[in-house]
């Protein structure tokens, strides 16, 4: 599939505690190719993450070595890889910083940094 558009639209969501309006509400994630955004459904608060770039090089999850204010999201999102086709339980991580999406079967990588946030409606 290397030189065709991505094909990425996963929605799910994780019920957490808003960063912004400190309820515990289903936080909607929405993957595309090129940005993520984690959107409270209490507040309407949003996290912007815009991709920093793709890789194939290893299978693995990381995240920084240093102390999250919030809690660290580990997800499965069954979907169809953009690279090789197959499908499979992608691991999706997300914290404050940084969202990776891998596929199990290829190792290809999704990277999207933190950009932006809106408060919403509720401000904490």
């Amino acid at each position: 599939m290397a030189g065709q558009l991505w094909n990425i639209d996963w929605s799910f969501g994780k019920r957490a505690v808003c960063f912004n309006c400190g309820q515990d509400a289903v936080q909607a994630v929405k993957v595309l190719p090129v940005v993520t955004t984690v959107t409270c459904t209490h507040c309407g608060a949003e996290r912007i993450f815009n991709i920093h770039g793709t890789s194939t090089t290893e299978c693995r999850i990381e995240t920084a070595d240093h102390k999250h204010k919030y809690d660290v999201w580990h997800l499965d999102k069954r979907a169809g890889c953009p690279n090789c086709g197959n499908e499979a339980e992608h691991k999706v991580t997300i914290d404050e910083y940084h969202v990776t999406a891998v596929c199990p079967v290829c190792c290809f990588t999704h990277l999207y940094n933190f950009s932006v946030f809106t408060r919403g409606n509720a401000v904490r």
